[in-house]
């Protein structure tokens, strides 16, 4: 009999329609621009936009890194409009937007003269990124009526534009810097006629003076937070991943039982300690300190010892009821994914796009 891996991804699509309307609510004027980067987060990028495409989910278009992404997401069948949030670099990659009918962010030159080099006469949306104090990707301020012109002088690309840009410190509600950012992006643009959009997750929580006609959301439609010592539950989202795996074996160690790789962690007393089906070849963070929660039958069982590949030892003198095969829960419903987060020094996001091919996906709705 072959045993099938037991670490499990459990997605929960009710949840993700939950917080969608979460975001639509908090954002109401705005469109959504769903951002399904990096395989939906590490949620699985098809089942993901399926569910955002129905008609009655307030999504209006998805929002990708990479071609290969879009192209996948379009051959699943969804019929929502994709865009490529970093664009395109060569002219084989502008020929295949095209052909699929994505559109594309603008950010440099380059990038302008793919458009204006283009094969087809298919009208193309394009967005305009504007670099107001991220200063990652986006025009200039003095390029910005430059690259504006050449846009609108171009009779294939769609009006009115899509004027952007990214904020970089809206994690913390108490930093001035996104104000003074809205307060740049908005003098820019000021005399320029386009849709805007300015608001990610967290301006979408916290500055309501950053949303126009477009919103961009990635993290909260997974029901995690994008706010520094803030967790998704407490702003109303669901997580909508709970990840599990089984109880492997439970061995009873003496005081001064040294545990795992490196000798790391002693046993203070005579206890039990368990052993289970998961480590960082599942994504498990192999920093996560002694004393990480994993969830056994409902009780919070501290980590002990170094992560390892496979395997994680926890402490199990508050739950002396647990048995082989019980299932252990590293992350979701009742242990927020940012508590293990914060305890390995990352963000949540890591987390996520960390899930290894050999974690099995469930979905349920």
């Amino acid at each position: 009999m072959i045993t099938s891996h037991p670490v499990i991804a459990s997605v929960n699509l009710s949840a993700l329609k939950h917080n969608c309307q979460i975001i639509k609510n908090s954002a109401p004027n705005s469109k959504i621009l769903a951002v399904v980067k990096s395989n939906a987060y590490g949620h699985g990028i098809v089942p993901i936009t399926h569910t955002l495409d129905a008609p009655n989910e307030p999504v209006d278009a998805f929002g990708v890194s990479w071609l290969n992404e879009a192209i996948k997401i379009k051959e699943s069948g969804v019929n929502k409009p994709l865009l490529l949030l970093k664009g395109v670099i060569t002219t084989e990659e502008m020929q295949l937007a095209d052909d699929y009918g994505f559109g594309v962010v603008v950010h440099n030159f380059h990038q302008l003269e793919l458009i204006e080099q283009r094969k087809s006469n298919k009208p193309i949306v394009v967005w305009l990124k504007i670099d107001s104090g991220m200063h990652r990707l986006g025009f200039q301020p003095h390029s910005v009526l430059s690259a504006y012109q050449k846009l609108i002088n171009n009779p294939y690309v769609i009006k009115p534009l899509c004027l952007m840009t990214h904020f970089s410190d809206t994690d913390d509600l108490n930093n001035p810097k996104t104000n003074k950012q809205v307060e740049y992006f908005n003098k820019l643009v000021a005399n320029l006629n386009g849709l805007k959009c300015l608001a990610n997750s967290g301006a979408i929580l916290g500055w309501k003076n950053s949303h126009a006609d477009w919103v961009r959301s990635g993290i909260l439609l997974y029901g995690a937070s994008p706010l520094i010592n803030k967790k998704g539950y407490e702003l109303g989202f669901k997580p909508i991943m709970t990840m599990t795996t089984k109880l492997l074996t439970i061995q009873q160690l003496k005081k001064g039982d040294q545990i795992g790789y490196g000798s790391t962690w002693t046993c203070p007393e005579d206890m039990p300690v368990g052993v289970i089906n998961a480590g960082y070849g599942d994504g498990y963070p192999r920093q996560a300190p002694n004393g990480t929660p994993v969830l056994v039958n409902g009780v919070r069982c501290p980590t002990v010892g170094r992560i390892s590949m496979d395997m994680m030892s926890i402490d199990l003198r508050h739950c002396p009821q647990a048995q082989i095969g019980d299932q252990a829960t590293l992350w979701g419903e009742k242990l927020p994914i940012e508590e293990i987060a914060q305890n390995s020094n990352t963000i949540a996001y890591e987390l996520f796009c960390h899930i290894t091919q050999r974690v099995k996906f469930q979905y349920y709705d």
